[in-house]
């Protein structure tokens, strides 16, 4: 039987309720900005709102990723257990976050992915960089640590390929890296209208001289330690 959600949210226009109290002081935080958790590795800076969260952002120090992806032959294992059923949804294909602006069609597999996108169309960047002179803003948290990083030069994402030694601002530039260089992945473009199909394997399978040598170049610059990797980029 569900329990009753007796706590609910003063803030005007809110709307939620929960059956425990110690999610609503959780929820609260969403409307105050609180963020009471912090890292404790120097120089990092970043906050919580929960608990949790810093365990999972604690582990990009660490490197520790206890989930793994079950598919056959994947090797995929996440932070997290959310971040491995959002990946989880790159096999299947869901992506059960739509936008409701008419016309659109823009969905996705993450649900802060959609409130991100959301911002897009209000037009709203609330988060701006705080280096003099800078004037970045951008429509979600995630994005404005991923621009301090061209501020500090911190690439804390590697590549886990043997031999590799790649690394990134952002987890999504990894993955961005393994797809085209090192399995070959081309998945659906997943801008609206677009939602075309990667080129076949055989139409990619044998790029001209010229295209082999600029791939190589860039994978050679992309990577950072002078080591040109020996994949083309699709």
């Amino acid at each position: 039987m569900p329990q009753e959600r007796q706590f609910t949210c003063e803030e005007e226009g809110c709307g939620y309720s929960t059956a425990k109290r110690d999610h609503l002081v959780r929820h609260a935080r969403t409307h105050t900005g609180e963020r009471p958790y912090a890292c404790e590795v120097e120089g990092c800076g970043f906050t919580a709102a929960k608990r949790e969260h810093l365990t999972v952002h604690t582990r990009t120090h660490t490197g520790e990723r206890p989930f793994s992806c079950e598919v056959d032959g994947c090797g995929y294992a996440a932070a997290s257990r959310a971040y491995l059923v959002a990946h989880a949804r790159t096999h299947t294909g869901e992506r059960p976050f739509s936008c409701e602006v008419e016309g659109c069609g823009y969905a996705t597999t993450k649900r802060f992915h959609l409130q991100s996108h959301a911002r897009t169309h209000a037009g709203e960047r609330l988060f701006p960089c705080e280096v003099e002179g800078c004037g970045f803003n951008a429509n979600a948290r995630g994005k404005l640590a991923e621009h301090a990083r061209t501020h500090t030069g911190e690439r804390p994402f590697s590549c886990e390929m043997e031999g590799c030694s790649f690394t990134a601002a952002s987890r999504v530039q990894v993955t961005r890296h393994v797809r085209r260089l090192h399995t070959g992945e081309r998945p659906l473009c997943s801008a609206s209208p677009c939602a075309s199909a990667a080129p076949s394997a055989s139409a990619s399978a044998a790029p001209s001289p010229s295209a082999t040598g600029r791939a190589s170049a860039s994978a050679g610059s992309a990577n950072g330690s002078g080591i040109f990797l020996s994949a083309a980029l699709p």
